[in-house]
């Protein structure tokens, strides 16, 4: 894993000098203002915003080499952490990289994959990704798979197709994939809800589509209040035609047999009611956390002005 200090001078772009200079002046005590005005010759001069950006980002880095660590050892409680996997943990950049590295390896309850697993349909699972086998073909080895609380082939090859959805779903480099599409392409859809005052704050808000990566954070802020009042619905919007094109393309292998539909089903099946929903949760978040901090320096400024 990288040292602290050394995390710290990447994201900054301070001296590793400097950032020893100023990590020790904080374990000392010293506050950001005081830092700024006294101590200019061990922090290159400076200024107050810039010692402050640093103190985010030390404990920004912090919890990032915190989290490599446990992740680091979580996994090889209970997998094998090898050395691709120790080298991906260490170059993330982000604790969501880090969660999406760790995602599949977490421990799953009373997930219909989980119960799958549970009921010997891996070997299955692997089967239908590899995608190696004529519909037909597919079918009848699913048969062999019919014991305990597999009743027919038909559950057979759910229970597979479930296992796949959700490998699919926990694979970081589809969450990451998707993850930049939202931000950089999605919007978000507001709706009048039943319960919609026509006179009220929220009606001018009602009906409209505002791009994910333009929204200014004080518009944003709004809507939620209108959502958490129960007055506006909000859901994002992505082309599934698009989603459907690029699984074809890029997931789906090249000579794949005709069981490739139902390997495409899982793949859309794992996205629509596991990634998607997951992805929409963490961009509500990521969008309020940025417009939350935009709120509070903009209250900042009005008050120092004033």
């Amino acid at each position: 894993m990288n040292s602290l200090n050394e995390l710290i001078s990447q994201k900054t772009g301070l001296t590793a000098k400097t950032v020893t200079n100023i990590l020790k002046l904080l374990e000392e005590g010293s506050t950001i203002p005081f830092i700024a005005r006294y101590r200019k010759e061990m922090t290159g001069g400076a200024t107050d915003e810039q010692l402050r950006e640093f103190e985010s980002i030390y404990g920004y880095s912090k919890k990032l080499l915190d989290r490599k660590e446990e992740v680091a050892r979580l996994i090889a409680e209970r997998s094998e952490l090898s050395g691709e996997l120790r080298t991906r943990l260490n170059n993330a950049q982000t604790l969501q990289e880090v969660e999406d590295i760790y995602r599949p390896y977490k421990e799953k309850k009373n997930t219909r994959a989980s119960v799958a697993i549970a009921a010997g349909l891996e070997p299955l699972a692997d089967l239908l990704e590899r995608a190696q086998l004529e519909l037909g073909e597919f079918t009848k080895r699913a048969e062999s798979f019919v014991k305990g609380s597999i009743t027919s082939r038909e559950d057979a090859i759910k229970g597979a197709q479930d296992i796949v959805a959700e490998r699919y779903s926990d694979d970081p480099r589809e969450r990451d994939h998707w993850r930049r599409q939202i931000l950089d392409y999605s919007s978000f859809e507001i709706k009048a809800t039943k319960g919609m005052s026509e006179e009220g704050l929220f009606a001018k808000l009602a009906g409209k589509s505002e791009k994910i990566a333009s929204i200014p954070s004080h518009r944003y802020l709004a809507i939620m209040r209108g959502v958490s009042e129960k007055e506006l619905s909000v859901k994002i919007t992505l082309d599934m035609d698009r989603v459907e094109n690029t699984i074809k393309n890029y997931r789906i292998p090249r000579h794949a047999k005709s069981s490739q539909t139902l390997l495409l089903a899982s793949y859309l099946d794992g996205f629509k009611r596991l990634l998607f929903p997951s992805l929409e949760r963490e961009v509500h978040a990521m969008i309020k956390e940025k417009s939350d901090i935009q709120a509070i320096n903009t209250f900042g400024k009005n008050l120092s002005q004033l």
